[in-house]
């Protein structure tokens, strides 16, 4: 029956057992028995968490010669078992092919691609397809700006993008989780240099992140500089109380 299939391979694919679960497919197929696209989205779910980029594609090609058509969710894992290869090449064409099947991708979808992107350092082919996720009326969610977090200073920093402080802050705070303090801190500069971008609440929650990135990384100095910087923005005492846990009592004696 198709749902034990699916529930079988499932298993063995959390596991990490994604040979058995080809292998436990392939006697289905000899026997005869027809998966149904469920079965095929648990089978590509195993390609994708062992990073089987070439046996994903295969699947998908099997779906076609037996008349399964792909869904969104079939696309999907499909680019992310690309992706996870760094294959962004590959999850590319599969993210143009979803539209030529009249499939619309979901936001996982396009943060797969932006992952693919980011992380094999194609920052302009990165920024170019979150705009036109702009273009198109989709608001990127959270993981979408994570992927993009190694190309934040492009991503932030343009001109297109430099006056949304929604997308300033998911940036600064995909630099804070990724390590990146660099990145958070150039964000702050950039802020800095324009007039009213963020409001007091928002710059109080940017100064908290590039300092706790900062401190993170033992960058004292840069935290010393920082706090001084943000004295002069009269930031609540709230948030100083806040940072005062979080910072030595030297840092407010110089």
């Amino acid at each position: 029956q198709p749902d034990e299939a699916t529930r079988v391979i499932s298993i063995l694919g959390r596991r990490g057992q994604s040979e058995r679960a080809f292998e436990f497919w392939q006697t289905l197929e000899e026997r005869g028995l027809k998966p149904d696209v469920v079965t095929y989205n648990t089978l590509l779910d195993a390609c994708a968490r062992a990073h089987l980029w070439e046996r994903a594609l295969l699947i998908l090609k099997v779906m076609e010669a037996n008349n399964i058509e792909p869904d969104t969710v079939s696309m999907t894992t499909a680019i992310a078992a690309c992706r996870r290869a760094g294959k962004s090449e590959t999850a590319l064409q599969l993210a143009v092919q979803m539209k030529e099947m009249g499939l619309k991708g979901s936001i996982v979808t396009r943060g797969e691609v932006l992952w693919s992107l980011a992380e094999e350092g194609k920052d302009d082919e990165a920024l170019s397809y979150l705009e036109s996720m702009e273009d198109q009326g989709i608001n990127p969610d959270m993981q979408c700006y994570d992927a993009a977090s190694m190309v934040c200073l492009k991503l932030a920093l343009s001109v297109r993008y430099c006056v949304l402080s929604e997308l300033l802050l998911y940036a600064n705070q995909a630099c804070v989780r990724n390590n990146n303090w660099e990145g958070a801190l150039s964000i702050l500069n950039q802020v800095l240099s324009k007039s009213n971008l963020l409001n007091k609440e928002n710059m109080d929650n940017l100064f908290f992140n590039v300092l706790s990135a900062l401190l993170d990384a033992e960058e004292m100095d840069k935290a010393e500089e920082v706090i001084r910087i943000m004295r002069s923005y009269h930031v609540s005492l709230l948030m100083q109380q806040i940072i005062v846990t979080r910072c030595t009592c030297s840092y407010f004696q110089h």
